[in-house]
């Protein structure tokens, strides 16, 4: 069992990170053995890298959400989406909204 959460959870978390852990539940609890038995390890490397820094002392960016969709012309070429969103700093629950960055190269 082990073994299948890694595949989903590899799968899974190129594709959502946020809701790996739900859906790796769901599809442990649904018997996706036979199905993920049938598919190739998708291969993928593991970059941490500082997208945005703080610039202002009023404010922070929080809540970071990224997601890659395929690029079907060139599959080597991903587009690479993130939205987040800003967090005045002492106040309760204050944000400013969403913010969406998205890059292909």
């Amino acid at each position: 069992m082990g073994h299948l959460v890694i595949r989903i959870l590899h799968l899974v978390v190129l594709v959502m990170p946020m809701t790996a852990t739900l859906v790796v539940g769901i599809c442990a609890t649904a018997g996706a053995q036979q199905v993920v038995s049938k598919l190739d390890p998708v291969g993928f490397e593991v970059k941490v890298d500082v997208v945005l820094q703080r610039d202002k002392e009023d404010w922070c960016w929080i809540h970071p959400r990224a997601a890659v969709i395929p690029n079907a012309d060139e599959p080597s070429n991903p587009k690479v989406l993130m939205t987040l969103s800003r967090e005045v700093m002492g106040e309760s629950d204050f944000f400013s909204g969403t913010y969406v960055m998205q890059t292909a190269d």
